[in-house]
């Protein structure tokens, strides 16, 4: 997750429970829980007002999606299945195999 401003947070009986504005949020998925993540638990993030990027990352395959603002309430997926690909991720820039690095026996 990242939070560009303060961070508001949500207390529930006294303990920290929710960061209130996220900026990014990335979700690794796992096998028994990626398809609520991708559907459910995705259309929570996406309401969130000041959520800009909502990123998936697969921790068994090269496979990321990556889906962006651009207006209140339109989304636009970005795939990556390509581990020489770049991905931005709020106002960095990522190869996609430094991600998988330690993950995927790949060259270099």
């Amino acid at each position: 997750m990242i939070v560009c401003e303060e961070p508001r947070l949500f207390q529930y009986r006294g303990k920290l429970t929710a960061i209130l504005n996220p900026s990014v949020i990335i979700e690794v998925l796992s096998e028994s829980t990626k398809d609520y993540d991708r559907t459910t638990k995705a259309d929570c993030y996406r309401s969130i007002p000041g959520l800009q990027q909502y990123v998936t990352v697969s921790q068994d395959e090269v496979a990321i999606e990556s889906f962006s603002r651009i207006n209140t309430d339109q989304w636009v997926l970005s795939e990556f299945r390509q581990l020489d690909q770049t991905i931005a991720i709020g106002d960095c820039e990522l190869l996609i195999n430094r991600i998988y690095r330690k993950l995927i026996d790949f060259p270099g």
